[in-house]
């Protein structure tokens, strides 16, 4: 016992390591880990911070994409038109030119707070001429913080404001999904809402010679210290146990429950909101917000140094969630929506956190991507490099009457002055309005400048969103982390501690120098964001604290054998520090394969007429016999992309007919079709119907992803035309299209007919199109095989450019086959073509536009 306690190098070693994982274990335990408490995880959070910034710089700039451009209130703006704010005409001139030019958004990083009488109906009119494109900017004063069954009456406060009507009608809202919300029932929240409005009515009366600002500060107040109280003393108790019958017979979730159960259950199951709430939002006046659909805040969010290296991107006032200028601007330019999912926190039982915020398509519903905000809802900002990485141009310059600018941007490094056409220039970009005028004042210190136009953090998040270029985290980080220290620091204390101190210099130095390699070539560089300052304060701190111990101890230990020994020899094997795993390769190889997508048409409609869990249950009752039908066919299931099916043929188990294999499970699927119809109409359902594009080629197939998630799939062009191919029906009233390709490994077995020549959108080459009609020719009735012949005939007298006799035999397929879609559509192309002839150069092809 008594060697096992001598001290020694190696042991205080470990103990440094274990105290090193305790730390880090604190710090990420930390439910906030932007407001860390405790001085040591404080000064840690700080040094992140500042290796964030060192790292990003080291970097360099990025180039950015030609999407958005800052429109400066700059000094030669205020030149031009006199200092800030100008009159309203002048904001109204500057939309009616920007919507001229066609702009995609316009985002305003200023706001309109006091009314200009003159000129405000000018500026709502332009506001609303051109809605759709312009997001007003707002700000927020932080709200106090409620405890969470406090936070229903803190939400009433915001809902009776007068900018809470104004920014309730927002056109497209975000949604927020919250499984443990659990608002008051409506005659409680009635109750609350009366009883905060009789504080304002009270508080006017009482103070009838206050000025309004002070007013409305004391009405807060006093509703303020009421929600304080909300269910916490008697009094607020005594009141809801004096209504609790009225609300028992106005609620049904009340009539089996005592006032005291009630209250006590609000006070255990109820949870705190991650979403920063607003006390007040100051808004636009109310004639200009009146004509806005989109309104968005422009907060910053400086660290504790006040540098701003995150953004909040969303934000809550009463019921509503507000997104941040950035975040807003680029929903609109890509037409999507967000979805908030919020859930329970693990590291505070008290707590919710925001699991996933994702983005959808606005018009399907679909999820497409997850943004990768931390659980408060922040996103890092990946900056782009200096001010002036967005081109910038002046106001003055807009409105000047030359249809040409001058602007300005950072290109390789050096700002440089460019004249452009303003209709090119401004053509569907993001355009924030802001000020970059020193004297005006609304600069912010980044990791790149001290004097950085606040306007320009808004074009870097959304570059960011729109790009891809997140800082993620990697959610298991913490343990992988604590592993890291774990092992680090025992190969660490064990290596210095037996080493001499030129060997133990030179340890550390490489253990340094690599995990900063690691760090700045394989993790940083590709948008992951990690702790590196634990394992390099480890390193540090490990040789500083070993080698001075040595110093102390074993090197007066030598000094005092020096009289007995003649020399001193020490160990001197140099063993590999780190053995790091290599990357698993990811990808697959080509192969010649046959790949089907298979997609419900009108299933957006439907999706609207039932509730989700009758929805869930139809989609389960479509999908589950046609996947069947893809396995029956020796297909391989990729995925289900919302009601749509993908599927390959030919891999993993090669088939030569993959093919026909494929043809034949798209027919199969038009027959299990008439079943489903036929049950549906008994029970009263709608009818579905189907389209199937089909196509045959080169593809990459093999399990592909990423080092998280992966998936055996395939890729390629081919399977992107097969995808195309699928939404071509709907052009010809088919259900399936192949491609000539899968025509001609399956002509044989299959009847056929040639439907066209198009380009399809993202292809160059002209594609020939098929649609697969049965499994044999002779299986058809001899009318059908009539039809068909007739229309064989028609098509080729049309690329002929003989369309007088294409449209007699057109009509005699049409009298034979009298609902065919594709003879319909020929019957009118030739009619039109007739009325107007095409251009000599005319090839027969047809260019789709869209997907």
């Amino acid at each position: 016992m008594k060697k096992f306690f001598q001290p020694s190098a190696f042991k205080l070693g470990l103990i440094l390591t274990i105290f090193l994982v305790f730390i880090s274990y604190q710090y990420y335990n930390n439910p906030n880990q932007s407001e860390h408490k405790n001085p040591l995880l404080k000064i840690i959070q700080i040094a992140h911070q500042k290796s964030i910034d060192l790292r990003m710089i080291s970097l360099g700039t990025k180039k950015v994409s030609n999407k958005i451009a800052i429109l400066a209130i700059d000094e030669e703006s205020l030149e031009e038109f006199g200092r800030w704010p100008w009159h309203r005409d002048i904001i109204a001139k500057i939309i009616d030119a920007l919507k001229k030019y066609q702009v995609s958004v316009i985002g305003f990083d200023i706001i309109f707070a006091e009314e200009d009488p003159q000129y405000d109906n000018i500026l709502a009119k332009s506001i609303h001429d051109f809605s759709d494109h312009i997001v007003l900017g707002t700000y927020y004063d932080p709200s106090i913080e409620f405890l969470a069954y406090q936070e229903a009456c803190a939400n009433q406060i915001a809902q009776l404001s007068p900018e809470y009507p104004l920014m309730d009608k927002e056109e497209t809202p975000l949604i927020l999904l919250d499984d443990f919300n659990s608002s008051p029932p409506a005659p409680i929240q009635d109750f609350l809402k009366a009883a905060l409005q009789k504080i304002a009515s009270d508080t006017k009366n009482k103070n009838p010679d206050l000025s309004l600002a002070k007013i409305k500060k004391t009405i807060y107040e006093q509703q303020a210290k009421f929600c304080f109280d909300f269910l916490d003393n008697n009094v607020s108790q005594n009141l809801i146990e004096q209504n609790w019958k009225l609300f028992q017979e106005k609620s049904e979730d009340l009539k089996n429950t005592t006032a005291q159960e009630w209250i006590q259950k609000q006070k255990n199951e109820l949870l705190k909101n991650p979403i920063q709430a607003a006390q007040k939002f100051w808004i636009n006046v109310p004639l200009l917000s009146q004509g806005a659909k989109h309104f968005a805040f422009f907060n910053a969010f400086p660290d504790s140094d006040g540098y701003i290296r995150k953004s909040r991107l969303i934000a809550r006032y009463g019921e509503l969630t507000i997104p941040s200028l950035a975040f807003k601007s680029f929903l609109i330019s890509k037409k999507l929506n967000a979805k908030i999912t919020l859930g329970f926190d693990p590291t505070n039982p008290r707590y919710k956190m925001i699991n996933e915020l994702s983005l959808m398509d606005s018009e399907t519903g679909e999820d497409l991507e997850k943004i990768p905000v931390n659980t408060e809802g922040f996103l890092p900002i990946n900056y782009a490099g200096p001010q002036k990485m967005f081109p910038h141009m002046s106001v003055a310059q807009l409105l000047s009457d030359s249809e040409t600018a001058n602007i300005s941007q950072r290109i390789h490094g050096h700002i440089q002055n460019l004249t452009v056409n303003k209709k090119d220039f401004f053509k569907d970009k993001i355009i924030f309005v802001g000020a970059t005028a020193v004297g005006i004042y609304d600069m912010r210190v980044t990791p790149f400048e001290e004097t950085y136009p606040g306007v320009e953090t808004h074009a870097n998040i959304t570059e960011n969103l729109l790009n891809h270029q997140f800082m993620k985290t990697y959610y298991n980080e913490p343990l992988y982390m604590m592993g890291l220290l774990l092992g680090l620091g025992i190969i660490l204390s064990f290596l210095i501690s037996h080493f001499g101190a030129v060997l133990g210099l030179f340890t550390a130095s490489v253990s340094f120098l690599f995990i900063y390699f690691i760090d700045r070539f394989f993790l940083f560089s590709k948008g992951w964001v990690t702790m590196i300052v634990f394992p390099l304060i480890e390193v540090l701190i490990i040789y500083m604290i070993l080698t001075f111990y040595k110093y102390l101890v074993e090197e007066r230990k030598k000094r005092e054998l020096k009289t007995t020994f003649q020399k001193y020899v020490s160990p001197a094997v140099v063993n590999e520090i780190l053995k790091h795993p290599e990357n698993v390769n990811l990808g697959g190889k080509k192969e010649f394969m046959t790949v089907m997508f298979s997609d419900l048409r009108g299933f957006t409609t439907l999706s609207e007429k039932f509730e989700p869990e009758i929805l869930s249950k139809f989609l389960n009752r479509y999908l589950t016999p046609m996947t069947r039908l893809v396995f029956k066919n020796n297909g391989t299931l990729d995925k289900y992309i919302g009601d749509a099916i993908m599927a390959f043929y030919g891999a993993p188990v090669a088939s030569k007919a993959h093919a026909q294999q494929a043809c034949q499970t798209a027919l199969e699927m038009l027959e299990e079709l008439k079943k489903l119809n036929k049950a549906f109409i008994e029970e009263k359902l709608p009818e579905i119907d189907i389209g199937i594009g089909i196509n045959t080629g080169q593809m990459s197939v093999g399990n592909m992803g990423s080092d998280i998630v992966r998936s055996y799939t395939v890729m390629g062009d081919a399977v992107n035309l097969a995808s195309r191919l699928e939404g071509t029906n709907k052009n010809y009233g088919t259900r399936i299209i192949i491609s000539e390709t899968t025509f001609n490994e399956i002509k044989e077995q299959f009847a056929c007919r040639k439907l066209d020549l198009v380009r399809v959108k993202g292809k160059h080459v002209p594609v020939t199109i098929y649609e697969l009609v049965a499994k044999k020719q002779d299986s058809l009735a001899p009318h059908i095989q009539e039809g068909l012949q007739e229309f064989s005939k028609g098509l080729s007298l049309y690329h002929e450019k003989k369309f007088n006799e294409a449209l007699t035999v057109f009509s005699r397929a049409l009298n034979l086959v009298p609902d065919d879609r594709p003879t319909q559509l020929y019957i009118q192309r030739c009619s039109d073509y007739i009325q107007n002839p095409p251009p000599p150069e005319w090839d027969g092809v047809y260019e789709f536009k869209t997907k």
